[in-house]
């Protein structure tokens, strides 16, 4: 016993290690710095409407520890590990040291794999869907009006965060008003409460709004405009990656099925456990290659197959509690993609508290889903080895960068040596008198670094090849001032820079002169 006991708190140790170490390796050059650049520096000093109050956390978050990227990076890494740690108080009573210990090693794991170290309105909005999923809960368990307002706050914050989160308001208007019709004799009280918190959690987030933006409408009308985000663009991407959920779920329904048969043949089940999921671990890697070692949808699956089987097994009790808890739950997991023009791999955020569920809903055969999060710690640990968010094999991450932002993180000696080498040029340029400017898809890297250097242009994806040149880069082009136009549009491992793009001949037909040393190139105009 005490055997078992000393292994378990090595691998929770060892997850625990695991985890805080990843938050020091890869560096991308794009998301992380785009939602600090939003906050911190924002384009015409205002915050993007979208995630107001993501940007107003990130600029305390600043204001408290410094702009440097590793405290960034901590506190994102923090705010992961809260909804894990909530569902632990919930479940601890339910467990022996020995199962605690490994739903930590679970969570921890599971929570390695989903952290890309970027704090932004996805961390937030995690954060506040587990919030208000507990909240729902606790309101399942005794219901009262203080709860109802503590759902409306978090409601609030929510869309604030991150404004698609709107359909929050939908699906908990449907939760309580479910909850009052099952328990109210009188049919109309039932409207009573959900129409109060769709009413208040309204009245509050345009209060809000009203009170920031001198005419907020305008704001949601430029917002919505945002290339990238149209309603079929959407859907293309939603609809691509659905096929492949419904793929994966197969997979693991057909798992479950032979996972069924043949612990009712074998005498001993419990040898079949151990092959039967080397197989499984061996067929995810195979998934994951297909998936280019993107477990997001992988995640989603397993809890899509979970609740196919649930309601399969349990639909004599429906509806009852657990039905509730888990509809609610799967509804919340596709909240985070809804509006995002990633697909359906957000929806995977949401996976951290599949243990959770897993524990308090106790389906038939708990042993399937125990093995199936054990591979999945396995898949966890090869995605954040192998492919860092958007960096290298994490044995090549081996350089510091010799800039104080980004000193504590390490990357791959090209990435390391181009910031350094653009950090000498800037220094350079600056001591002849000429500003500079950056421009492209990888520029908000350098703009977190050069504020001064910012174009501050809304655009996420700055096109080069885009024949509509940016109205702020025309005027840029046009001053007279002396000016250096760095162009970064991909990573400087990268082969690029091979033929003209729209941009660069408008800047030589403008006078400007092409200049190019190793992997920097830019545009300059004395």
């Amino acid at each position: 016993m005490r055997l078992r006991i000393f292994l378990s708190a090595i691998l929770f140790f060892s997850s625990l290690a695991f985890y805080v170490v990843t938050i020091f390796y890869g560096l991308d050059f794009t998301d992380s710095f785009f939602h600090i650049n939003e906050a911190l520096h924002p384009v015409n000093d205002d915050y993007r409407f979208s995630f107001l109050l993501s940007s107003i956390f990130i600029k305390a978050v600043s204001g408290l520890f410094g702009d440097q990227l590793i405290w960034f990076r901590m506190i994102n890494g923090i705010l992961l590990l809260i909804p894990g740690v909530i569902s632990f108080f919930y479940v601890k009573r339910k467990m022996d040291i020995i199962q605690s210990l490994l739903y930590g090693t679970i969570l921890l794991f599971i929570s390695s794999s989903l952290n890309t170290n970027i704090l932004g309105f996805d961390t937030f909005s995690t954060l506040l869907l587990s919030l208000i999923f507990f909240t729902s809960l606790d309101y399942l368990e005794k219901n009262s009006v203080a709860k109802i307002l503590l759902l409306s706050f978090l409601t609030v914050a929510a869309i604030l965060t991150r404004f698609p989160n709107f359909v929050v308001l939908l699906v908990i208007s449907g939760f309580l008003f479910y909850d009052e019709r099952n328990s109210n004799l009188i049919k109309t009280k039932a409207f009573l409460k959900p129409v109060f918190y769709l009413l208040f959690s309204m009245f509050l987030t345009v209060l809000v709004y009203s009170l920031y933006y001198s005419d907020f409408v305008l704001v949601i009308k430029e917002e919505f405009d945002i290339a990238g985000h149209e309603t079929t663009h959407l859907l293309k991407n939603y609809l691509n990656d659905f096929y492949k959920l419904i793929a994966i779920s197969l997979y693991f329904l057909t798992s479950y099925e032979v996972f069924k048969f043949c612990a009712k043949k074998v005498r001993k089940p419990e040898l079949v456990y151990i092959p039967f999921f080397i197989i499984q671990l061996l067929i995810s890697f195979g998934i994951a290659s297909l998936t280019k070692y993107n477990f997001t949808l992988y995640f989603v699956s397993i809890v899509l197959s979970f609740a196919v089987i649930f309601f399969k097994e349990k639909k004599s009790n429906f509806p009852n509690r657990e039905f509730i808890i888990l509809i609610l739950y799967v509804i919340c997991m596709f909240v985070n993609p809804f509006g995002s023009n990633t697909g359906l791999i957000k929806a995977s955020f949401l996976f951290i508290l599949f243990p959770f569920i897993a524990v308090i809903l106790k389906p038939t055969r708990i042993k399937f889903w125990v093995g199936t999060l054990i591979v999945t710690c396995f898949l966890g640990i090869t995605n954040k080895v192998l492919i860092p968010y958007e960096d290298a094999n994490f044995l090549k991450l081996n350089n510091s960068v010799n800039i104080p932002k980004l000193s504590q993180i390490r990357t791959q000696g090209e990435r390391s040596d181009y910031l350094e080498d653009v950090d000498k040029e800037i220094a350079k340029l600056l001591n002849e008198d000429i500003n500079p400017y950056f421009y492209g898809s990888k520029s908000h890297i350098f703009n977190y670094l050069y504020p001064f250097a910012s174009i501050n242009i809304k655009d996420f994806n700055q096109d080069l090849m885009n024949s509509e040149i940016n109205p702020k880069m025309q005027r840029l082009m046009k001053s007279k001032e002396k000016i250096a136009i760095f162009l970064t549009y991909k990573y400087p491992e990268n082969s690029y820079y091979t033929d003209l793009s729209a941009l660069e001949e408008r800047l030589l037909n403008e006078g400007f002169e092409k200049i190019s040393k190793g992997k920097i190139l830019y545009y300059i105009r004395n």
